[in-house]
């Protein structure tokens, strides 16, 4: 490899990277102010301004307040330390300490500069070399007045001995990390194209002897200097030497606490550092090491970095073996988005809010709208979609793997707002539904080193859609008299269609689904007879209770009538039932009259009189009995029915009576049949019938019992009561 160590100058007016706000100066305190090529300048910042003594970031890198230049910064402890009364280590122990060797970030053997991310690795090294081994790293992200981007940098080592070689990685990809509890771990993450690579050595006793810079190509993945012919060059984008003794445009240069008309002095760190076995908060010379880069000048157009990976190496070659490293969370591209579901406070064109019930099983799902900021960098570009997830009460995420697609919308810097509006979705099931929104970055965007915001957790925005609650109003037939059925009518009213299956989404099929379809049944059941209450199931003719279909297609209307016919008279009671077991839309089951205190569904069954005549006869038979005068009679006159026309057979009926007249010469006597005796005969068909007639009496001698008296007659009844 060819190493370029003359320095690149800077076009135009572009400041020298030392002579803006920030001091390289081989310090982190801004009243030891040095720059020997500008004396009165005064660069207002330096690493005690970013940095708090936990190594927290200060308000001077908040573009809200402070000094807005410094975009964002990131500070890295890379040692711990050990009580001395247990010896445990902790990266947290800051009292009666010692310094400990312990480190579960260093490289792995393999890991070189020339590889793809993918292929280093990292491992835990219990006695790293004191000479390689970095107690703190940071850096800051700045932003000249003239719209530049400057990257700042620095480190500490435990231990100066000869010779040193250092390096700094500034990665777009923020997931770019490893540790290591042992053995070998893959890093994960990747190289982006226009990482940028920082390589610089310095001596013990003196100052930097040159610094370079080299960019990735994501391309070719391979180091590569775009401006000179060929690809895959591993040719540095820019080289500088000593900011200390650098001239007045320069693009990149570095300094360390020692050299360079420069005392060999200790520095002071307001964080806790080590040296040697000791910690606390010096750092010798040449240990502290700082530098900068214009990164607009080197790389050209715009970019921000979210990692950056400080390291040790055996030489300046991009092929050195890599040490120690210490890795940093800059966030100088951040992309945040943020959701809310329904109307903002203050409400934007389009927005709508969600629905609070299913209705009749196809509402508006509302809009969701979506805050998009990007920081890091002036110009960006991409995609934002926004994904509608449910009904599910479970959700934690929702986002392309299993949403719904709602929306997606070009967005960029040029965008005349922040706020998007997504676009509705129809719901055909009730339940808990949650919006969230996905940016993606465009390529152009992407190799600026804006990320996606694929952070679903928390960004959800959910809203409940509750189920309808069906009614039911009925009609009950006219009263009845016994033998006749009685009626009624039920009309289902407010009831949603089920959800639909065919919204083309496998986990959410009911989203913009259009094949929902009414269902249950409506019961109908007679109750009675009885003056109070409901009573039991009314008995007859027919099914009690009896149910019907709710029809899928209109669902809302009226059903029957059905109709009964009870065995009994009295009071009846028609209650009904919407039932839909299981419904995800309709609250059931929904009944009318379970009390039976509805009056307008109550039905009187009554009995009617009825009559049928039927004429019959009454035989009957009359005889006079006689005697000589001077005699008296004192005798029993019988008188025999019988069905015959010779008086044989079986009697019908028979009848007798005692008479005595004294001195009469004689005594009438007539049968009573018909006055309701219990041997009384009553002819119901007609026939041929004859009296058998006898006398005996105590003192006269008995006439022969007679049979003349005979009747043939014919009974006609109909079974019509009114002919």
């Amino acid at each position: 490899m060819t190493l370029i160590t003359g320095l690149v100058l800077a076009a135009g007016t572009a400041l020298a990277v030392h002579d803006l706000e920030f001091q390289l100066d081989g310090d982190t305190s801004p009243a030891a102010q040095n720059n020997p090529n500008d004396p009165a300048a005064a660069p207002e910042f330096d690493w005690d301004d970013i940095f708090t003594a936990t190594g927290g970031n200060t308000s001077v890198v908040n573009p809200s307040g402070g000094n807005g230049d410094f975009t964002a910064a990131s500070f890295k402890r890379d040692f711990s330390s050990k009580a001395t009364k247990n010896g445990a280590c902790s990266d947290t122990s800051t009292t009666n300490t010692i310094f400990c060797t312990a480190d579960t970030s260093t490289f792995a053997t393999g890991s070189k500069d020339i590889l793809n991310i993918p292929d280093w690795q990292c491992n835990k090294d219990n006695n790293v070399n004191s000479k390689i081994d970095i107690m703190n790293a940071y850096a800051a992200q700045y932003q000249a007045a003239d719209g530049d981007r400057l990257m700042y940098f620095g480190l500490e080592k435990n231990v100066d001995n000869g010779n040193n070689n250092v390096a700094f990685w500034f990665l777009k990809d923020g997931t770019v990390d490893c540790s290591s509890a042992g053995g070998a771990v893959d890093f994960t993450g990747t190289h982006k194209d226009g990482d940028v690579l920082v390589v610089s050595a310095f001596t013990n006793g003196g100052g930097v002897s040159n610094i370079d810079a080299y960019r990735w190509n994501e391309t070719d993945s391979c180091i590569d200097n775009p401006d000179e012919p060929g690809a895959c060059d591993d040719l540095p984008i820019a080289s500088g030497g000593d900011c200390k003794a650098a001239p007045l445009l320069d693009d990149i240069c570095a300094t360390t606490n020692s050299g360079a008309d420069e005392e060999n002095d200790d520095i002071t760190t307001k964080w806790k550092t080590a040296n040697g076995a000791a910690v606390g908060n010096t750092v010798v010379p040449p240990d502290f090491f700082e530098g900068g880069i214009n990164l607009t000048e080197t790389l050209g157009g715009t970019a921000c970095f979210s990692t950056f990976i400080a390291d040790t190496r055996s030489s300046q070659s991009l092929e050195a073996t890599l040490f120690d490293f210490a890795r940093g969370r800059l966030g100088g591209c951040a992309t945040t988005l943020t959701t809310k579901v329904g109307l903002s406070a203050t409400p934007i064109t389009g927005e709508v809010a969600p629905p609070t019930s299913i209705g009749g099983g196809s509402v508006s799902s509302g809009t969701d709208t979506a805050t998009l900021v990007i920081t890091g960098s002036q110009t960006w570009g991409g995609t934002l979609t926004f994904y509608l997830c449910g009904p599910d009460g479970t959700l934690t995420t929702c986002d392309q793997t299993k949403g719904v697609e709602v929306t997606e919308t070009t967005v960029s810097n040029a965008s005349p707002a922040t706020a998007f509006v997504s676009g509705t979705a129809t719901l055909t099931s009730a339940g808990t539904y949650c919006w969230s929104a996905h940016f993606e970055p465009d390529q152009a965007s992407k190799d600026a080193g804006i990320g996606a915001d694929d952070d679903q957790t928390g960004a959800l925005e959910c809203f409940t859609v509750a189920k309808v609650t069906p009614q039911l109003s009925t009609s009950a037939g006219a009263d009845v008299t016994l033998g006749q059925a009685v009626t009624d009518t039920a009309t289902l009213s407010g009831a949603a269609k089920e959800p639909g299956t065919n919204g083309g989404n496998t986990n959410y099929p009911s989203i913009n689904a259009t094949n929902g379809a009414y269902a249950g049944t409506i019961t109908f059941t007679l109750k009675g007879p009885s003056t109070s209450g409901c009573g039991s199931n009314a008995t007859g003719t027919g099914t009690n209770p009896q149910t019907v279909n709710v029809d899928t297609a209109i669902g809302n209307k009226s059903y029957g009538p059905v109709s009964f016919t009870p065995s009994q008279v009295g009071n009846f009671h028609w209650q009904a039932t919407y039932t839909n077991t299981g419904s995800a839309n309709n609250t059931s089951p929904v009944a009318h009259n379970a009390n039976c205190d509805d009056t307008a569904e109550d039905v009187t069954v009554t009995g009617s009189a009825a009559f049928n005549t039927q004429q019959n006869w009454l035989p009957n038979d009359s005889a006079t009995v006689t005697a000589p005068a001077g005699t008296t009679l004192n005798g029993t006159l019988t008188f025999t029915l019988y069905g015959t026309a010779n008086c044989s057979g079986t009697a019908l009926y028979t009848e007798s009576f005692t008479i005595t007249n004294g001195d009469q010469a004689g005594e009438t006597r007539a049968t009573t049949n018909g006055s309701v005796p219990a041997t009384t005969y009553v002819a119901t068909a007609g026939g041929t019938f004859t009296w058998l007639v006898s006398y005996n009496d105590t003192a006269l001698n008995d006439p022969a019992n007679s049979c003349k008296e005979d009747s043939t007659l014919t009974i006609d009844n109909t079974t019509d009561p009114t002919t």
